[in-house]
């Protein structure tokens, strides 16, 4: 949302952002973007419309995008909309090249809670929305969330802390390397990946599941 002020007849244009915040679809463009599997970004499987960026917006996949630059310390805001039965998700600390695929990462999952879970299969806790996938669940009881409606989901990562927010309530936070956390991923189906979720930096992730999600709002603030 941008407000206008006018001081001596002059428009002055405030980013609602804040601060030390960037948008990365600026300018309605994916040049902050690539195919995970390549530096190029996908020529199918991603649309951006004033200011929304969907995929497959037309039943056909792109693949997984991820950011050019890689990111440390930072809170990451996202704006979301499910298509019904879609699935999808935000990752971080992709390091496309160390393990077997180029998406593994720490995951936000982003799904359609109720109807996947009654008419395609039944959903554990930590395959639900803002859990860190396959891992560890999420605690949503106060935070309204409605998948055809907008949904902001916020991702803090502060050193080995991460939290999870959904529509401005926190929902999960762990300490990457924990042995909590240790635990929970040798239960996964990342057990067999080495250093999963420990790498000082990574690449954000927006996943292409073959289901149309839209995005809008995508902003990151690095963190000293």
């Amino acid at each position: 949302m941008r407000k206008m002020l006018l001081a001596a007849g002059i428009a002055l244009t405030l980013c609602s952002c804040g601060r030390g915040w960037h948008d990365l679809f600026e300018g309605d463009s994916f040049s902050q973007w690539q195919s995970v599997y390549g530096e190029e970004f996908p020529q199918v499987g991603w649309s951006l419309r004033n200011g929304v960026v969907t995929s497959n917006p037309e039943g056909v996949r792109g693949g997984d995008i991820i950011t050019r630059k890689t990111y440390d310390n930072f809170i990451l805001k996202v704006e979301f909309k499910l298509d019904p039965l879609s699935n999808s998700g935000i990752k971080y600390f992709i390091r496309p090249g160390t393990y077997d695929k180029p998406n593994i990462g720490c995951e936000y999952q982003i799904i359609d809670d109720k109807d996947f879970s009654e008419q395609v299969e039944a959903l554990e806790e930590n395959r639900l929305t803002g859990a860190l996938y396959d891992i560890l669940e999420a605690d949503k009881r106060n935070a309204h969330f409605d998948s055809k409606s907008w949904n902001t989901a916020r991702i803090e990562v502060r050193g080995n802390t991460v939290i999870h927010f959904l529509n401005g309530v926190e929902i999960l936070r762990y300490d990457r390397g924990s042995p909590a956390f240790d635990a929970a991923v040798s239960q996964s189906k990342f057990a067999g990946y080495a250093g999963f979720g420990k790498w000082d930096s990574g690449h954000i992730l927006l996943q292409d599941h073959d289901h149309s999600v839209h995005f809008r709002h995508v902003r990151i603030k690095e963190l000293k």
